[in-house]
């Protein structure tokens, strides 16, 4: 009687890794959105292609069929990304890049999603990903990236501070 219920946890498991707006570690069954419409580096080096470097991503899929947009996180010197979200939102409110701080808000409905990347010892990690129905306040000074969440629909407000040192 054990069997049938691993197979439904496992079934689960599955359904819940698969909501819209998570973050992915990539597998071969990823993937990548053809169209780069926003490119982001923590650092820039003399004479190194940008395709080389850690970086960010913006794609946009499904040109003119669904236009929805993917964040995408390459290591340095990494043939393969290191971290695929696909946003299910179809406009970007706005994307910052400080340090190794990278933030996106996008937007798709009645409501805002809001993303943020931060390269720890030279990996991209989802350090946050908030929804909202309000959009978030960024403020910005030499040694971080200060971010506040309201909702107003639930009578909530959430602060956070990311250092853009690495």
């Amino acid at each position: 009687m054990k069997k049938p219920r691993a197979k439904v946890a496992a079934i689960l498991l599955l359904l819940f890794s698969a909501l819209p707006g998570q973050a992915q570690r990539p597998t071969r069954q990823v993937t990548l959105c053809e169209e780069v419409v926003g490119l982001f580096v923590p650092r820039f080096m003399f004479k190194v292609p940008a395709k080389t470097l850690a970086r960010i991503e913006i794609r946009m899929c499904g040109p003119g069929v669904s236009e929805t947009l993917q964040l995408v996180a390459w290591e340095r010197n990494s043939n393969d990304p290191s971290l695929i979200i696909d946003t299910t939102d179809f406009t970007l409110v706005r994307s910052f890049m400080g340090g190794n701080v990278f933030v996106a808000e996008t937007t798709g409905g009645p409501r805002y999603r809001l993303f943020v990347i931060v390269y720890r010892s030279g990996k991209p990690d989802l350090a946050l990903r908030r929804v909202s129905t309000d959009r978030c306040e960024l403020s910005v000074d030499s040694k971080a990236i200060h971010l506040r969440v309201t909702d107003s629909r639930y009578n909530k407000e959430e602060k956070f501070t990311f250092k853009t040192d690495d």
